[in-house]
């Protein structure tokens, strides 16, 4: 894995769960928007995944890649990746299962 330059970090990225974190950094894609994650995550579950099936809490600092952390969760499955963003436009703090905690 390379170090990503300050700009970079600051571009939205996803990278799966489910595998080692040097593996799922191999697999890291841009995302510029909800809309491009749905489809991405899409192509992992192999089928389409609708707006309501994604939940997003914030995760913390993560100093492996320095990403400020969002996992990324299927609703009835689980985490199945990370975000370096938030990305869901109706993420609300108080719906967080996060919410209420120090910060990481």
């Amino acid at each position: 894995m390379g170090v990503f330059e300050d700009e970079e970090i600051k571009v939205p990225r996803f990278r799966p769960s489910g595998c080692g974190f040097e593996q799922s950094m191999q697999q890291v894609q841009r995302v510029e928007d909800f809309r491009q994650l749905l489809q991405v995550i899409s192509s992992y579950v192999g089928r389409k995944v609708n707006p309501e099936e994604i939940k997003m809490d914030p995760y913390g600092m993560d100093p492996r890649n320095r990403w400020d952390t969002w996992a990324v969760i299927l609703v009835d499955v689980g985490p199945i990746g990370f975000t370096n963003a938030c990305l869901d436009p109706n993420f609300k703090p108080e719906q967080s299962q996060f919410s209420g905690l120090a910060p990481l």
